[in-house]
């Protein structure tokens, strides 16, 4: 398990959960459908991310440090690293608890060799193609 409140945080990747639903909505935001089987049959839950929020989950590609992440939102958004890096780190806790992301040391990251997704380095098949992996 990862320590949010540590700074080591910052050198890890985040990592989109394959089982959802990510996609684009025409306005440019990001949105996520989550569905649910329960006993009265299955539900959807559709979330769509405001501009900033958007902007930092496109960010989040499995390939950049939470670092770098904040390196690039404190650039582009008038924030001192430290501001950067807080609210990262705060907003990454909430998409980690809502099981929205997972969180893996950088080099615990490869590419699917048939679609290029970002997925875990131990993995033996793709979680979004299937394909199988080298």
């Amino acid at each position: 398990m990862v320590n949010l409140l540590s700074r080591d945080v910052l050198d890890y990747v985040a990592v989109r959960n394959p089982e959802l639903e990510w996609g684009y909505e025409p306005t440019g935001e990001m949105s996520v459908v989550i569905r649910k089987r329960g006993l009265l049959g299955s539900r959807a839950k559709k979330y769509i991310f405001d501009e900033i929020g958007s902007y930092v989950l496109r960010l989040l590609d499995g390939k950049r440090t939470l670092r770098e992440v904040a390196h690039m939102l404190a650039s582009t958004r008038g924030m001192n690293i430290e501001e950067a890096e807080r609210a990262l780190v705060k907003y990454v806790e909430k998409l980690k608890e809502r099981g929205l992301i997972s969180l893996l040391p950088h080099k615990a990251v490869k590419t699917c060799v048939s679609c290029g997704a970002e997925i875990p380095s131990n993995a033996f098949y793709c979680p979004y193609c299937g394909a199988k992996q080298p």
